[in-house]
């Protein structure tokens, strides 16, 4: 809720909406741009979802409300449908590449995708409200 507060503020708005949060979102969980630490296809491959630390690419030492928010929505994804969303939201892998890794079709990979989205658009906007 802080980042998305700054994030609205910076823009001279005096509500927070929903693109705020979303963006605020993606700002804490990937953190600042680094084009010198983007991995190459074949190391991201290698990469075993359960060894990933997710403080490790924090910006900052302390969680923020929306980094616990997002997080407890990311954990209570069913585990096929975070590791589509993380794949293709947060590595940047097209759906033919996320079949591959994770051994489903396409379309399989699409709806993971989808109700992934679905679920955490409705979980995030419910926290907004209580927010």
């Amino acid at each position: 809720a802080n980042e998305a507060a700054l994030l609205a503020a910076r823009y001279n708005q005096t509500e927070v909406h929903q693109k705020d949060f979303l963006n605020a979102i993606e700002k804490v969980l990937l953190g600042p741009e680094r084009k010198s630490h983007i991995l190459s296809k074949a190391e991201k491959r290698k990469t075993d979802f359960s060894e990933v630390k997710e403080s490790k690419y924090s910006t900052q030492n302390e969680f923020t409300d929306t980094e616990r928010i997002v997080r407890k929505a990311m954990e209570k994804l069913p585990e096929a449908q975070r590791e589509v969303i993380l794949l293709r939201d947060f590595e940047g892998y097209d759906y033919k590449e996320i079949g591959e890794i994770l051994h489903l079709n396409e379309s399989q990979v699409k709806v993971y995708i989808f109700r992934a989205r679905t679920f955490l658009k409705n979980y995030l906007g419910s926290m907004q409200n209580v927010i």
